[in-house]
C-alpha cells in the first residue's frame, strides 16, 4: 500500500511525540517533514519558548527533515499569513496532509480544519479523544521522555519548570490541572523515545518569568480559581553547548565569580536553600546571576526588606 504523504506540525513536545509515534505504527502516512514555527526575531517557537537549535537536534535524532516557519509580527494575521503561503506550497508538491497533536479543544481543531480547507488540505488527529491521564501515563510506560519547558502560573509554579515528565511528577499535578496541559498548563520538550535514533542531552540553565499584558490576562468562572498572570520558563540548552567555567562579575556587588552550568554541582549557588520571595525579587531586579555571597545576604529578611524599599523593617 501506497502510503499517504504528510506534513507533521512540530512543537517540540510530549504531544507532537506521541501523535508522530502512533502514526509511524499505524503506517498510513508518509511524515516527509516535520513543521515548526518560530519567532522571527528570537529564533525560538512561539509559544513553547524552545530554541531552534533543540527542533533541529530533534529532527536529526527522528531522521526527518525540519521546515521552518517564521513569523515577524506578533498577531494572528501575520501567522496566517505565513501558513497559508507556506501550506500552498506544500499542496503544489502534492502534500494534502498535516497531522496535529491535539487532544481534546474542539475550538482549535476547528480552527485548524478550517485553516487546511481553504487551501484544499486536511487535518489528522491521531490522539483527539483520548483520556489525557492514561494517554501521558502510556507515554511514559513506552519509554519517551521530556522537560517541561514552559509552565503557565495559573496552574503550576517555578519548581515545575525544568522538571522531567514522570508518574510522581503526573501524581502531584493539581486537580484544576489536566494531565496532559491540554489547557495549556506545561509545555514540554521531548528528548528521547522509540521516534529517536538516540536521545538528545538536554540541560536546564535556569528560570525566567514572563508576564502578560494586562489584556491578555484570563480569570476563570469560579470565585476560587487563579488569575493567569504569566509563565515561568526554563532556559533549556543542548548540554555540550554548556560551558564548564564561565567568568561573572555579580550584578549586585561586582564581585567576579565563576559560574559552572556545565558542572552545576560545584556552582557557587548549588545547594543554597532560597526563599520563594528572594526567588521573585531576583528575578525582577537582575538579568544574570550573582554570586552566592549576595544570595545568602539576600536570604536576611532584613536586608532583602531594605533593598526592596530602601529602608529596614521597624
Amino acid at each position: 500500500m501506497n502510503k499517504i504523504p504528510a506534513i507533521m506540525s512540530w512543537s517540540g513536545g510530549k504531544d507532537s511525540a506521541y501523535a508522530l509515534h502512533t502514526i509511524l505504527q499505524a503506517g498510513v502516512y508518509d511524515v516527509q517533514f516535520l513543521l515548526s514555527n518560530f519567532n522571527g526575531e528570537q529564533k525560538r517557537l512561539s509559544t513553547h519558548g524552545i530554541s531552534e537549535a533543540l527542533i533541529e537536534a530533534q529532527s536529526e535524532a527522528l531522521g526527518i527533515p525540519l521546515q521552518k516557519m517564521y513569523v515577524y509580527e506578533s498577531s494572528n494575521a501575520a501567522y496566517e499569513k505565513a501558513l497559508t503561503e507556506f501550506l500552498e506550497t506544500a499542496t503544489s508538491k502534492k502534500i494534502f496532509h498535516v497531522i496535529f497533536g491535539d487532544i481534546f479543544l474542539e475550538d482549535l481543531r476547528a480552527y485548524r480544519e478550517e485553516k487546511l480547507a481553504a487551501v484544499g488540505m486536511q487535518a489528522v488527529f491521531p490522539l483527539w479523544g483520548k483520556n489525557t491521564l492514561r494517554l501521558v501515563r502510556s507515554f511514559i510506560d513506552d519509554g519517551f521522555k521530556s522537560m517541561i519547558c514552559c509552565v503557565n502560573d495559573a496552574y503550576l509554579t517555578e519548581k515545575h519548570a525544568g522538571k522531567i515528565i514522570d508518574h510522581p511528577f503526573i501524581d502531584q499535578l493539581p486537580l484544576s490541572s489536566d494531565p496532559c496541559g491540554e489547557n495549556g498548563e506545561y509545555h514540554s520538550f521531548c528528548f528521547d523515545g522509540p521516534v529517536y535514533t538516540k536521545p538528545i542531552a538536554v540541560s536546564h540553565t535556569n528560570t525566567r518569568y514572563k508576564s502578560l499584558p494586562l489584556t491578555m490576562h484570563s480569570v476563570e468562572s469560579t470565585a476560587n480559581a487563579p488569575i493567569t498572570l504569566g509563565f515561568w520558563y526554563a532556559n533549556l540548552i543542548l548540554a555540550h553547548t554548556l560551558p564548564k567555567h564561565e567568568p561573572k562579575s555579580c550584578e549586585r556587588c561586582g564581585q567576579y565569580f565563576e559560574c559552572k552550568p556545565g558542572d552545576i554541582t560545584h556552582c557557587q549557588c548549588f545547594g543554597r536553600a532560597i526563599s520563594a520571595e528572594v526567588k521573585d525579587w531576583m528575578a525582577k531586579k537582575y538579568i544574570d546571576c550573582i554570586c552566592g555571597n549576595c544570595i545568602t545576604a539576600l536570604n536576611n529578611p532584613s536586608i532583602l526588606f531594605r533593598e526592596k524599599f530602601g529602608s529596614s523593617p521597624h
